[in-house]
Formats: C-alpha cells, sequence, structure tokens
C-alpha cells in the first residue's frame, strides 16, 4: 500500500470512532431538547455521523482485502433497484421544490431545504453507482475463463 492510500487508511480508522462519538452527543442533545425543528435537525446530522462512520469502515475494508466481483444476478438487482430509487428520489426532489417556492416560515423552510439538498445528494450518488461502480466491478463467468486463458504462459497445459 503506498504512502496516500496508508493515510487515508489511518484517517479512517480513527475516524470510524469519531464520527460514532458525534453521532451519539448529536443523539442525545437532540433527546435533551423539546424544540421539533432543532431536534429533528441534531438527530439527521446526528445520523449523517452514523452514515459517515459506514462509509469510513468501508474504506478500511476496501484497502484491507480484495473485493469481490459482483455477479451478472447481483447487477442485475442492484441495477433494477437502483433505477427505481433514481425515479422516486427525482419526484421527492420535485415535490419538496414546490413546498420550498409554498412555504413562508424560515424554520420549515430550513428543514425542507435540509431534505432537498439530501435527496439531491442521494440522487447523484445512485447515478454514479448505476454508472461506474457498478458496471466496472463486474464480470461474467466467461469474461473470467478468457481473461485467465490469455494471460496464461500455459494455455491449459501442465507447466508448459
Amino acid at each position: 500500500m503506498d504512502e496516500k492510500l496508508k493515510k487515508l487508511y489511518e484517517i479512517a480508522s480513527k475516524g470510524v470512532e469519531e464520527e460514532k462519538k458525534y453521532a451519539e452527543r448529536l443523539r442525545s442533545l437532540a433527546n435533551r431538547i423539546k424544540h421539533p425543528v432543532l431536534q429533528a435537525l441534531f438527530k439527521a446530522i446526528a445520523h449523517d455521523s452514523e452514515k459517515h462512520s459506514f462509509i469510513l469502515e468501508a474504506i478500511k475494508k476496501y484497502l484491507e482485502q480484495e473485493r469481490p466481483l459482483l455477479s451478472k444476478e447481483e447487477l442485475e438487482e442492484i441495477k433494477k433497484e437502483i433505477s427505481e430509487h433514481i425515479r422516486e428520489e427525482a419526484e421527492a426532489i420535485r415535490e419538496l421544490n414546490e413546498l420550498r417556492s409554498e412555504v413562508d416560515l424560515p424554520q420549515l423552510k430550513l428543514l425542507i431545504e435540509a431534505m432537498l439538498n439530501d435527496e439531491r445528494i442521494h440522487h447523484e450518488l445512485l447515478v454514479s453507482i448505476q454508472r461506474i461502480i457498478a458496471e466496472k466491478e463486474t464480470v461474467e463467468e466467461d469474461d473470467f475463463w478468457d481473461y485467465i486463458w490469455k494471460h496464461s504462459p500455459w494455455h491449459g497445459t501442465p507447466g508448459g
């Protein structure tokens, strides 16, 4: 592992526990207050910190081990679910945009904006997953064996 990846690994290792602590502190604060808008925002931020711990843990695992390839069946399942969720996110974005223009109370506008920002991020992330990760990490069995054959110095004979 090169130096940049080692540094990333160290940051991720330290960050997993830090993000969990941030999440717990914010959740605790949210539970102690009564204001519904601030309570919701603190809980949402706590959830994001917890999400960050999941992402940092994934970075650690990605750097520690081999990454399994997706089967054709897994890819199809992912594509189906992502396509549906992309449509749902687009609809949520449309609805939240409408609500944002109709609501005048700054506290409620703040909540709608927070949701709208998350929906946009989710939408972009799902589109990226669909386009980049899923397709690039997929291999069919025939492709695998073709690769092995093409790169084998013996082409199936024992030892040459």
